[in-house]
């Protein structure tokens, strides 16, 4: 399956956005983590390269690149994501619709609720998956044709996990006694997100969470590196468009839904009957709020 879509996503925070360029780098690792096993399961054969754009430069900005920008509301739409057609920017994800309604911008904590980084998840997996916006599966059993988002029939389910490895540099922590979370740092001196290999590391480690590295002619640095856990939507897997798909199929890659075509709790889809003229509509699951049902058709 080639989905046509170049392997450089950008995710922009806007300047009057209320989630950081801290948050935003945790983010960008945490989708970047999880596309490889969106492009594993539905064959892409792509290694995307996701950033924040605070990591970029104007020359990284090209046509192929994919924006997805990250802003606190807009004054006409009300929803969390919309996608632009035919430009360079793929989506706009909204936040303050998610925090004002007992949201979070990395993870919810014991009870389920929305989060920034769920919606972009959600707003890229959409996009890469159907980049034309007009693909299509088929509902035989019903006769209804479902439009190609892999993440809406689960939006609304248990979300995913994804732990990302923080270096917290020493000048954020001179004492080492920082306890608070890397996410929560000054924009102005953000961490440092980086997957290393063991191989990679030029040190010994001497107690948990801690890491001496030696530098020639110059003094011991301690690094500090922090687990940050951000959420990520759930997503279907190829088995739910199969309408004759056997009892025991895993249809969803966290293993909630039970059939082909069925919509996760709180979740969403947009279909279209066959055969009418009524256009695509969108079928929420009774549980989705008012608030996230004012999503642009």
């Amino acid at each position: 399956m080639s989905t046509g879509v170049p392997a450089s996503i950008i995710i922009h925070n806007t300047a009057q956005c209320n989630v950081s360029h801290a948050e935003t780098r945790l983010i960008a690792c945490a989708c970047g983590i999880m596309l490889t096993e969106v492009a594993a399961v539905w064959n892409f054969g792509t290694n995307y390269n996701v950033r924040a754009a605070v990591d970029t430069q104007p020359e990284d900005w090209a046509a192929s690149a994919n924006f997805f920008i990250v802003r606190s509301t807009e004054v006409v739409v009300d929803a969390m994501s919309v996608y632009p057609p035919n430009t360079l920017v793929r989506g706009i994800i909204y936040s303050d619709p998610i925090l004002k309604n007992g949201g979070a911008v990395l993870r919810s904590g014991q009870e389920p609720k929305p989060t920034v980084s769920a919606a972009v998840f959600r707003a890229i997996v959409n996009v890469v998956t159907n980049p034309s916006g007009n693909s299509w599966w088929h509902d035989t059993a019903n006769n209804d044709l479902v439009l190609m988002r892999v993440c809406d029939p689960v939006a609304g389910t248990k979300p995913l996990s994804v732990v990302v490895d923080v270096e917290i540099p020493p000048e954020a922590d001179p004492a080492g006694t920082n306890s608070s979370s890397a996410a929560s740092q000054s924009s102005t001196s953000p961490p440092v997100i980086e997957e290393v290999s063991d191989k990679e590391l030029p040190a010994l480690v001497n107690e948990e969470n801690k890491v001496e590295v030696e530098v020639t002619g110059a003094p011991v640095v301690e690094k500090r590196v922090e687990k940050i856990s951000v959420e990520l939507c759930n997503f279907i897997l190829p088995a739910w468009a199969i309408p004759d798909a056997p009892s025991g199929t895993r249809f969803d890659y966290s293993g909630v839904l039970t059939e082909p075509f069925q919509i996760g709790t709180g979740s969403w889809c947009v279909k279209m009957t066959k055969g009418l003229n009524d256009g695509p509509a969108h079928v929420f699951h009774r549980l989705v709020p008012g608030w996230q049902r004012r999503i642009p058709q």
